[in-house]
């Protein structure tokens, strides 16, 4: 009886972290999707857009190792129930916001509880369950968020087609309520009795090179690799991020334990998530703005090509998770990187014209690769960590990942800026055709993919456009070859660090 009873409170426990994490990959990719209206209706720049993304990754990988460490200190459960609180009511902000700014400044406060959740689910839902059960729970786990991804797009795209934009942060509300009622009412962890402090001074120092780092590659559009703002913010950011990493090893109760790292496997399996969420975050957010505003496709209409790639991430994690259990993690974790590698090579063959035997069968490998990938590499992390640091030690894999997400936003979003215009720029020239500074800005929104190339139309006489449009969508499509390519090479180093895994024995 009281095994069943027992059996009953994890899984509601595994419900209240299902529901969360629902929450969060619904208000990702519906985000996504939304980009390109969110853009039109705010009047955004591609640097502004990029913002709205990588603002709630910035704070996310800002504030994640240190909840992690106060996670150890205090507890899990403190730190996992203000997380969702935090991030339901930033979700009011947000859906609220009158204006850009106040749309950014929503979605900050979101990857805060964002921060203090991600890393916190894994280990709670984890720790609940016994240790042969690992692989079906987190291949239950990630068939949750899969199927969050796989109707993410189909939600957003009929919520921007039937109401607007707003409505994909209000949706977080009711889950959040049920999510905090379940959280605090089911689980019960108490925090490990020890006398240790937080490191406030690390914190400062890595958020500031964090922060900085991250700011200078959003901003790169706009300043250049020579600007002295560039430089400067990059040089600040490198010896913010050197000093703590000075004192991370002098310091007693240290924000991140680089002895961690000593473990192959852990330090494997890092590397290869930072350099696989790269590729991922990046595609997700230029492949919506080609698919919008270069092809033409209506919002809904892209969060259905999506589901090539989310239903197949979901329906495949329950099945990969109970085959984790038998064959371990290594060899899938391989091939997953393997099936993404191929999947952004067909990515790199996108044209100004839509073919879909390329993108639905690159969406497909990706969903495939994707399912194993979140799976294999959680587990990885958990086997390899030792319980009394798998707060801190999960709050750094996490850190390592989100921060990947950030910088492929920040790198894809300024280089497809840079590219993109200096190819247009080119094509003009080679035309003869010369235009005013705001007539140039309205061309260079067009061919980052902030806005649609039918706004060109609106723009310069019926002759003009006719020129300009193929000029566009060629140099975009241009650009997005070169980003893919670069995601493909990312791909075959983690393919590299993954082979030595297979002699290691977890």
């Amino acid at each position: 009886m009281l095994e069943t009873e027992n059996n009953k409170v994890r899984w509601w426990i595994f419900a209240a972290v299902g529901i969360m994490a629902t929450m969060l990959c619904l208000d990702i990719t519906i985000t996504n999707v939304a980009l390109a209206v969110i853009a039109r209706d705010l009047h955004a720049t591609m640097n502004q857009i990029q913002w709205v993304t990588n603002i709630y990754l910035l704070t996310s990988v800002m504030i994640l190792v240190f909840a992690g460490r106060v996670a150890d200190i205090i507890g899990r459960r403190l730190i996992y129930i203000f997380g969702i609180i935090v991030f339901t009511l930033a979700s009011l902000v947000a859906g609220f916001a009158p204006n850009l700014s106040t749309l950014i400044i929503g979605r900050g406060l979101q990857g805060v509880g964002f921060g203090c959740t991600l890393a916190l689910g894994a280990i709670i839902i984890t720790s609940a369950f016994p240790s042969n059960k690992r692989g079906m729970i987190l291949g239950n786990f990630v068939a949750i968020i899969g199927f969050a991804q796989a109707v993410g797009p189909t939600v957003g795209g009929f919520i921007l087609q039937y109401l607007n934009w707003r409505w994909i942060f209000f949706i977080n509300i009711p889950l959040g309520i049920l999510a905090t009622v379940l959280t605090i009412i089911f689980y019960h962890h108490s925090a490990h009795k020890n006398n240790e402090t937080i490191d406030f001074i690390g914190f400062i120092l890595l958020a500031t090179g964090i922060f900085l780092l991250i700011f200078a590659l959003n901003e790169l559009g706009n300043w250049g690799l020579s600007s002295l703002y560039f430089l400067s913010f990059m040089c600040i950011s490198a010896v913010s991020l050197i000093l703590f990493y000075i004192r991370e090893h002098y310091t007693k109760y240290p924000l991140i334990k680089f002895s961690l790292y000593r473990d192959y496997p852990y330090l494997a399996v890092t590397l290869v998530r930072w350099l696989y969420v790269y590729a991922w975050m990046t595609m997700l957010f230029l492949l919506p703005l080609y698919l919008q505003n270069i092809i033409g496709l209506t919002p809904l209409a892209t969060g259905l090509m999506l589901l090539f790639m989310t239903v197949i991430l979901g329906g495949l994690s329950i099945f990969i998770g109970r085959i984790l259990d038998r064959v371990g993690f290594k060899r899938p974790l391989l091939l997953s990187v393997f099936s993404a590698l191929l999947a952004f090579i067909m990515f790199a063959q996108l044209k100004v014209t839509l073919s879909l035997p390329i993108l639905i069968t690159a969406l497909v490998l990706f969903g495939f690769g994707t399912a194993i990938l979140v799976s294999a590499s959680i587990g990885i992390a958990i086997e390899s960590l030792p319980e009394e640091n798998l707060g801190v030690g999960m709050g750094s894999f996490y850190t390592a990942a989100i921060f990947g997400c950030a910088a492929g936003v920040a790198i894809s979003g300024s280089l497809m800026e840079i590219i993109n215009m200096h190819n247009l720029t080119n094509k003009l020239l080679h035309a003869g055709m010369k235009f005013s500074q705001s007539k140039l800005s309205i061309l260079q929104q067009a061919v980052s993919g902030a806005r649609s190339v039918k706004e060109v139309y609106t723009h310069f006489s019926h002759q003009q456009a006719s020129i300009l449009v193929p000029m566009i969508k060629d140099s975009y499509v241009h650009g997005l070859s070169i980003i893919m390519w670069g995601c493909a090479v990312f791909l075959l180093i983690a393919l590299v660090i993954c082979l030595p895994l297979l002699r290691e024995k977890l």
